[in-house]
């Protein structure tokens, strides 16, 4: 049956390593091409994967082939391999393959006798009946099987060698187990490191707990510092000044004496009311910062109540005076 090449199905086939398909495509070239490739109703690739692949490099729009009315997956299966394994051999992995396909079809079986109520020796184990089928004991069909599974853990140059047969299948497993045993001896160690960090009693570290507005609160300190310093340095020249007056005062109270007159002493005492009026007004609005003098420098926040509290003397001293001169 002459068809469209495309119209032939290739699914996942157990064949992997084609081989020199030029060569074969040369020979069908020069000598046609004398077994076509097998299809089944579904026009499934079933075998000749190569002459089709060889087939297509020739630029073929259409292809012979040979139908043929399947029964079942394992028949299918089964034609695949009969057929390839005459022309070109299997590499171990790809019959590895054909081993694991064809032992989920024996499992399927095993599932349907035992659905059935056989007993054992009715129907052989799944794996028993697999290696039946390639001559081979359960043991190494297991150990073929495991070789693959973990092929990385192997080096490149065993599996390859292991895989077209220069290796036996029982050093490739001595191999494999040495690594899976390092690989196990990994394992264990770091859970019993884990286990060990779990059961270990938790260390108590003390740090520097910083809360998120630290430095918003250091610059403010900062300011306030400075503000209290500055505050600091014009009271002492207030101070001073007012110390200065009172010098004054007492240096015109000496010079005058008894006959100093009403009106010379209503200049001075305005004048001195006055310097304390001016004194209020130009310093009174940083009373805010006094609220910060929790969080100032010890040193500076003494001085500064040592400089409130002179200043609080002199004026009890001052109104002492007037109280007795108003007694007077």
């Amino acid at each position: 049956m002459l068809i469209d090449i495309e119209k032939v199905i290739v699914k996942n086939r157990i064949r992997k390593d084609f081989g020199d398909i030029q060569e074969l495509a040369d020979d069908i070239k020069q000598n046609g091409l004398i077994n076509p490739p097998v299809v089944n109703k579904d026009y499934e690739l079933l075998a000749g994967e190569r002459r089709l692949r060889a087939c297509k490099s020739l630029g073929w729009k259409q292809v012979e082939i040979r139908m043929m009315d399947t029964r079942d997956a394992e028949h299918e299966l089964n034609v695949e391999i009969s057929e390839n394994d005459v022309r070109k051999g299997f590499t171990k992995s790809e019959r590895v393959d054909y081993m694991k396909r064809l032992l989920r079809i024996e499992q399927a079986k095993a599932k349907e006798r035992q659905n059935l109520g056989l007993k054992s020796d009715e129907g052989s184990r799944a794996d028993d009946a697999t290696a039946k089928q390639f001559g081979i004991g359960k043991d190494t069909l297991r150990k073929e099987m495991s070789i693959v599974d973990h092929k990385d853990l192997l080096d490149p140059a065993d599996f390859a060698n292991w895989d077209e047969g220069k290796l036996s299948t029982n050093k490739a497993y001595q191999a494999l187990r040495s690594k899976l045993s390092q690989t196990d001896r990994e394992i264990k160690f770091y859970k019993d490191r884990i286990k060990a960090l779990e059961e270990r009693e938790p260390e108590v570290v003390e740090r520097e707990v910083i809360p998120d507005d630290y430095e918003e609160l250091k610059s403010q300190l900062a300011s306030a510092e400075h503000e209290a310093d500055r505050l600091e340095k014009d009271f002492q020249r207030a101070r001073q000044k007012i110390a200065d007056q009172a010098k004054t005062v007492d240096a015109l109270k000496a010079r005058l004496g008894a006959d100093k007159t009403v009106k010379d002493a209503d200049r001075d005492i305005r004048y001195f009311t006055d310097a304390t009026h001016d004194y209020i007004r130009r310093y009174g609005g940083h009373i805010w910062s006094f609220e910060q003098i929790q969080n100032v420098d010890e040193g500076t926040k003494a001085d500064f109540i040592n400089a409130i509290k002179t200043l609080d003397g002199f004026a009890q001293q001052l109104i002492r005076n007037l109280e007795g001169n108003i007694n007077e």
